[in-house]
């Protein structure tokens, strides 16, 4: 099996590897579906098989969806990894409530994880996540600003914010991209509504010659060997 990234919407990926599947900050809110582009969530809860992992990295609604979390948990028993605030939001059994706080790293369930620092002032306590498994690391930045040190969040994937605003710009996400030395860089957060439109070809033309840039839309898929 090949490693496989399918990008589900705004912020959300879905991690697919030979040791574990991974989720991230999964959300069918109205404010996904109802989007200037046709964003859509591109991911049926009732239809979520083998997750592992689901990981959230702050509370805010398009990335903490408490009712979507739940149902994907009761199909698939998945942990649920999130700082404190984010798992009180989200009505499942404790035994499957991972808290985090940056720092630290684990392994839980085919993958290891290592929580990184996200800098995202309209959040409580924002974090990112590296996730390695299948021979591949994944680093999802969830919604950060630039910051001294971010460069040392090394991994073979950068998922990175180019909307503006409330996160990075497709300018800063470029030089981010390359300060990471990531294989590839996809961009997310941006386009979804006003707030965070964004010149995406300005990202794909800034990254450098040493970074690929994949630019997917919601449903579209990557795999790696």
């Amino acid at each position: 099996m090949q490693n496989k990234i399918t990008y589900l919407g705004h912020s959300s990926f879905l991690f697919e590897s030979t040791d574990a599947t991974v989720l991230f900050d999964p959300s069918a809110n109205e404010m996904i579906e109802n989007t200037p582009r046709d964003l859509k969530f591109a991911y049926e809860p009732d239809m979520a098989k083998n997750i592992d992992l689901i990981l959230i990295t702050h509370e805010h609604s398009g990335h903490c969806d408490p009712a979507t979390v739940k149902r994907i948990v009761e199909r698939t028993n998945a942990s649920v990894v999130a700082p404190a605030n984010v798992l009180e939001k989200i009505d499942i059994s404790p035994r499957l409530k991972v808290e985090i706080k940056v720092g630290e790293t684990f392994k839980l369930r085919g993958a290891s994880v290592k929580v990184v620092k996200a800098v995202h002032p309209q959040s409580q306590y924002p974090v990112g996540y590296i996730v390695t498994a299948g021979g591949m690391s994944v680093y999802h930045a969830g919604d950060t600003y630039v910051y001294p040190g971010i460069e040392a969040n090394t991994a073979t994937v950068a998922l990175l914010p180019a909307g503006g605003t409330y996160t990075m710009d497709d300018a800063d996400a470029a030089m981010t991209a390359k300060n990471l030395k990531a294989k590839y860089a996809i961009p997310m957060h941006y386009g979804t509504h006003a707030k965070v439109s964004s010149d995406i070809e300005m990202f794909t033309k800034n990254i450098g010659e040493n970074v690929k840039p994949v630019v997917l839309r919601p449903g579209q898929a990557v795999k790696f060997n």
